[in-house]
């Protein structure tokens, strides 16, 4: 188990795109996320292995911990989305999916953009209260410039998480490792001279 936290840690840190999500919100994330007060889901509190027990499908297992989380945004996002235009993201899955099943949850997820509106924002103008056109269309400007700053946090937050989550689920690992050995067993075949064919 060592071993393989240590593996999962480094490939994180190697990440340029993960390590600068860490280093941004790395106090948060080391208090998972405790002295969070946006009504976003709090995702921070997902990325030490301490919100899970094992790499199982039990309530408190790797996959069904992880499976729920999503299953909330995605709820939580369909409430800003009229029914007949809401696509349902791919699931988590479980510790049997299909290789292609978790394929297609990554690809998705990790390009994630939040149906959420935001306009519960406590920064926000109340464009009820703007004196005349174009007090209204400056306040307008702003709130649309907040709205966007925070739709972007969230958005990073999950996509960062999206990450750190593929580097040490044991379906994309296996399949890393898979895809490495018939790697290796090509460029054997290659330096023999040998026919790929007469491999199989």
């Amino acid at each position: 188990k060592q071993w393989y936290q240590r593996r999962v840690a480094i490939a994180a840190v190697s990440d340029p795109q993960e390590k600068a999500f860490y280093d941004k919100h790395r106090e948060q994330i080391l208090r998972g996320g405790s002295d969070h007060k946006s009504e976003d889901i709090n995702v921070m509190g997902f990325y030490g292995s301490s919100c899970y027990s094992g790499f199982t499908d039990l309530d408190d297992g790797f996959y069904k911990v992880y499976s729920d989380l999503f299953v909330r945004i995605s709820e939580e996002d369909q409430r800003y989305v009229d029914t007949k235009d809401w696509e349902e993201p791919p699931q988590f899955g479980t510790s049997t999916t299909e290789f292609e099943g978790v394929r297609q949850f990554y690809g998705w997820w990790q390009s994630y953009c939040t149906k959420r509106s935001y306009m519960w924002l406590d920064e926000l103008y109340d464009i009820r209260q703007a004196d005349g056109r174009r007090v209204l269309r400056a306040m307008e400007k702003e709130n649309k410039k907040l709205i966007d700053e925070a739709k972007k946090e969230y958005n990073e937050s999950v996509r960062s998480l999206v990450l750190h989550i593929k580097k040490k689920d044991p379906r994309c690992v296996a399949q890393r490792e898979k895809q490495k050995l018939l790697e290796e067993e090509r460029l054997a075949a290659k330096k023999k001279k040998v026919p790929t064919a007469t491999l199989r």
